[in-house]
């Protein structure tokens, strides 16, 4: 494409001056222009925090979810025979307590847990674990 001969050569705009010295802003783009762009940056800023927030929650450790299927007394869990999957169902036990849990049932095979007591010997399980364990009433005991 060739610009006739008489017509002036393209230029970019003149940058508009502003009050402080060092900003300049393009002659094109107006004061709505930079807030409809700054509104679409908070706008999808705050889209991607929420998703991150989303993602970050661990599956089925709602309080909620607990709390109603160990109303209905469902789905009990023995820790003397469950795998690391059904021992993360339990509150407050995670993917490390779970493991842990399984480790010290190995590593002691011929003494079961008898009684929520007993998981106080596993590390990472104190009081406050035992005690919703015990009150959610999630566990089971038995060979």
């Amino acid at each position: 494409m060739t610009s006739a001969p008489d017509a002036p050569p393209l230029a970019a705009p003149e940058p508009a001056r502003t009050a402080r010295p060092g900003t300049e802003l393009r002659a094109d783009w107006n004061a709505a222009n930079l807030a409809a762009l700054t509104a679409a940056c908070i706008a999808a800023a705050a889209v991607l925090a929420v998703r991150n927030v989303q993602r970050s929650r661990p599956a089925g450790e709602s309080v909620a979810v607990d709390a109603s299927r160990a109303a209905a007394g469902t789905d009990l869990i023995n820790p003397n025979t469950a795998p690391v999957a059904s021992l993360r169902r339990l509150p407050g036990i995670g993917p490390t307590k779970a493991k842990a849990i399984v480790a010290w049932r190995e590593a002691h095979g011929g003494r079961p847990f008898r009684d929520a007591n007993d998981l106080l010997h596993v590390p990472g399980i104190g009081p406050g674990i035992r005690k919703r364990l015990v009150d959610t009433k999630w566990l089971v005991f038995g060979k």
